[in-house]
């Protein structure tokens, strides 16, 4: 190519420049994705949040209608202490209180979340539940307090327990009381079970199925550890969150 006084030679871009160019981009990439992440992040938790704010509404609400908070969750006993049923829990009291009265109305509260009648109640997941970070179709239990869910789960020294009646001049720690916060076991819909033999759907026959429902903070005994939220060597019953900033409350 010959330059004129009227035209000029259209340069390219050599491989180093090419792969200086390349290699800035890759540096601005790699410091704006975890901005936009914490962003997001952030704006999960606060839904999070409000979530949590909306049920501790919901649960004042309901204390001021019945007097009492709602049972962690609603059993006939048997001879041994285990549970008969039907199971439902404090999440599906609260239904009338978060604007989902037609859903509570379907509700047959005599028979387990399996029954063929349940079947519409058991497949809506609601958004209040759900914590935008969580996994499942839900994300909170109301907490049971210190105590074993398997062996004393009418013991628990919390607001809510197998067929608790707790009401607001009960509570001796006034407003530093946790009433209910982030679980990795919790499932919808307020049911304290839901095993994988859809005959049991509804009962809460072990610990793992009460603590879909109910968590608790330790110790079980005397000189036992506290079990601390998002604890990695805690169990199935303890307050848990996938947000990076700790569980909310």
């Amino acid at each position: 190519c010959h330059s004129s006084p009227v035209t000029r030679c259209a340069r390219g871009w050599t491989l180093f420049e090419l792969l200086v160019v390349v290699s800035i981009l890759l540096l601005l990439a790699g410091l704006l994705l975890p901005a936009v992440q914490q962003t997001r992040e952030r704006a999960r938790r606060t839904q999070c949040a409000s979530n949590l704010f909306q049920l501790g509404v919901a649960l004042n609400n309901y204390q001021d209608a019945h007097r009492t908070f709602p049972p962690g969750y609603v059993s006939a006993v048997g001879p041994a202490g285990e549970d008969l049923g039907p199971g439902w829990g404090w999440a599906a009291m609260l239904l009338p209180h978060l604007d989902q009265s037609n859903l509570s109305n379907l509700i047959e509260y005599e028979q387990g979340i399996d029954a063929t009648v349940n079947t519409t109640v058991a497949s809506t997941a609601l958004e209040v539940f759900m914590c935008p970070s969580g996994r499942g179709s839900a994300s909170y239990a109301a907490c049971f307090g210190r105590g074993d869910l398997f062996q004393s789960v009418d013991r628990g020294d919390g607001v809510f327990f197998r067929n608790s009646r707790v009401r607001l001049k009960d509570i001796e720690d006034g407003p530093m009381t946790m009433l209910a916060g982030e679980s990795a076991s919790a499932r919808w819909s307020g049911v304290s079970a839901l095993p994988p033999d859809a005959k049991k759907i509804g009962l809460a026959l072990t610990f793992d199925n009460r603590a879909r429902v109910l968590a608790h903070t330790g110790p079980i005994a005397a000189g036992q550890r506290v079990h601390m939220s998002n604890d990695p060597t805690g169990c199935s019953a303890d307050f848990a969150s996938m947000h990076t900033g700790g569980a909310q409350f």
